[in-house]
């Protein structure tokens, strides 16, 4: 979404603007002609060129106050065309009598508004001199066609300054991401559906030994063992975004070979199906697990020294062995745990699916690796990737596991992609997450039917706030913002960011009526909070409730209608837009 201002038509050359003076003047057989555009704050017009025909000269810089001229400023925000056939006399520019057309001998005005992207931006301005004078139609038709001109110049404008910060924003995307994947301590390669290499990172060009450009000419069958052509590349049609995760065999250039972990998901890339494939070596995890069942006495040794915990239990589920990292790494001695158990120690989220897995392994199931969360003797809970393997001895089953800490690697992931899907000055969700949690509430209402509104909020006059007392106080005032605005919600409540000082929030089962009420309630909870040296600030809202026919796009661009219909109307107010 993008929002034209006047500030866009002062980006327009001095050229323009001699352009479209001179050729109104020419056109109309008129004496003075003027475009101006809105500041910042849409509260005054600043004059871009007036030409006056008969010295034939150019002037600007001069700037009309809403403030001192009202009826105008009033005038250009409802009226297509401003008429004054006797501006001395007309309502709506009589106020330019004495400080304006007087001192110009100006008789007659005509006045069409230049609208941009939907917004108000400016106006072009004609003015007869010397007499009275009734513009005809034929002449109102072409100056409003030219103030549209002037308009559809302006969104080209914009049109191409968005397109170039998108570009940007994608430069520095695909920078970050191509940094992270080239120095990934995995390897990763991106396949498509034929088993061909689309894209692949510097540590798995190493795993496999060769250079780039032969591991490009190569397909998935020729480094790994266990599957061959016919086996693959089903298995790469049936990946999906929920991804899977399996340990194999691969093969190098030079005819060693290593033990892999592979993650696997895919994702939909320029209209075609890519699969994403993250590589771990585990040769050696993988030599220590096998010496660990070959022999005795080498599984004691390790099982003494490594820093992993590794364990055995009984078909029961008892814990029959635990080394000495057991309690280094979770404070409980293993003596505490001997013979009881293992399900307490497991979180209880996680106790369903560990069970599963254990079950799994009893009946002959190969199981690879899992994650799993495990209660510390603080009360805390720790993660870990297991490993485990189950031997069969006569009528009894014993599954040896090892369990590697990965605390702070998930740590480290939840911080990502808790970033991923928060905004960073305020807390909340950020657009994207937003909308996707849209997508969600909208597909739970087409299913069951319940009412859904979205209201939208803008703090009035924010640009104000930042050039006053600094963006500082600009970041604190959003901050604070955000806070009042949270603790009126309800926790099944969204409350996110959209961009810049403009906010939404998602009203789960609430309908239009109930909305308002709480769209009334936050405006002027905003109203009365006191944002330290910034004094009182407003915001004005939009409100909307979900139609049988809404989209994310649909009720999103309504919401925002209904927003900009606030701020036309006197800000700090709500404004409903049902349809």
């Amino acid at each position: 979404m993008w929002r034209v201002t006047g500030a866009t038509i002062k980006q327009m050359s001095a050229e323009q603007f001699i352009k479209i003076t001179e050729t109104v003047t020419r056109a109309l057989a008129i004496e003075r002609v003027s475009v101006w555009y809105y500041d910042a704050q849409q509260r005054s017009l600043l004059c871009g060129d007036l030409f006056e025909a008969t010295p034939e000269r150019h002037s600007g810089g001069s700037e009309l106050s809403a403030a001192h001229y009202p009826a105008y400023f009033s005038a250009m925000e409802t009226e297509e065309v401003i008429l004054a056939a006797d501006a001395m006399a007309d309502l709506r520019t009589c106020e330019f009598t004495d400080s304006y057309l007087r001192p110009h001998n100006i008789f007659s005005m005509l006045d069409v508004p230049i609208h941009a992207g939907g917004k108000l931006a400016g106006v072009l301005c004609c003015e007869h001199v010397g007499e009275l004078r009734k513009f005809c139609n034929d002449e109102i038709n072409t100056v409003s066609l030219l103030a549209n001109l002037v308009g559809a110049a302006i969104e080209h404008k914009e049109r191409q300054e968005k397109r170039k910060r998108i570009e940007e924003l994608l430069r520095n995307e695909l920078a970050i991401w191509n940094i992270l994947f080239e120095q990934s301590i995995d390897g990763i390669v991106v396949l498509e559906q034929d088993g061909s290499v689309y894209n692949i990172n510097n540590r798995f060009v190493e795993m496999l030994g060769c250079t780039r450009e032969e591991a490009r000419q190569m397909k998935v069958w020729d480094w790994y063992v266990d599957f061959k052509e016919n086996e693959i590349v089903p298995k790469l049609l049936a990946v999906d975004e929920s991804g899977d995760r399996f340990e194999t065999v691969q093969r190098r250039k030079d005819g060693t070979l290593i033990d892999v972990e592979i993650s696997v998901n895919s994702t939909e890339y320029n209209g075609k199906k890519l699969i994403f494939s993250i590589i771990k070596d585990i040769t050696e995890r993988k030599r220590i697990q096998i010496e660990l069942l070959e022999s005795e006495a080498r599984y004691r040794n390790i099982l003494e020294t490594v820093q992993d915990i590794i364990f055995t239990l009984d078909q029961d589920g008892a814990i029959s062995s635990l080394n000495p990292s057991f309690e280094r790494i979770t404070g409980w001695s293993p003596e505490e745990w001997l013979g009881k158990n293992f399900l307490p120690i497991v979180y209880e989220g996680d106790r369903e699916l560990i069970l599963g897995i254990f079950q799994k392994m009893l009946s002959g199931v190969p199981i690879t690796a899992f994650d799993l969360r495990i209660l510390t003797r603080s009360g805390a809970y720790m993660s870990f990737e297991a490993n485990a393997v189950a031997n069969k001895n006569d009528d009894s089953v014993t599954i040896v596991g090892v369990l590697r800490d990965i605390t702070d690697r998930k740590r480290a992931e939840e911080k990502i992609h808790h970033l991923a899907i928060t905004d960073g000055l305020t807390g909340i969700a950020n657009r994207r997450e937003f909308t996707r949690l849209l997508e969600g509430e909208l597909d739970r209402v087409r299913r069951y039917g319940a009412p859904l509104s979205l209201l939208m909020y803008d703090l009035d006059h924010f640009k104000r706030v930042n050039d006053t007392f600094g963006h500082d106080t600009g970041d604190y005032v959003l901050q604070t913002v955000v806070q009042v605005v949270n603790e009126n919600l309800r926790k099944v409540d969204i409350h996110g960011r959209w961009g810049g000082e403009e906010f939404m929030v998602l009203l789960p089962q609430t309908d239009i009526g109930s909305a308002s009420d709480v769209a009334q309630k936050l405006r002027q909870a905003i109203e009365l909070h006191t944002f330290g040296k910034a004094g009182q600030v407003t915001a004005s809202f939009g409100l909307t409730q979900i139609q049988a026919e809404d989209d994310v796009v649909s009720l999103t661009k309504r919401v925002d209608e209904a927003l900009y219909l606030a701020k036309q109307r006197g800000r700090n107010r709500v404004e409903i837009l049902q349809s």
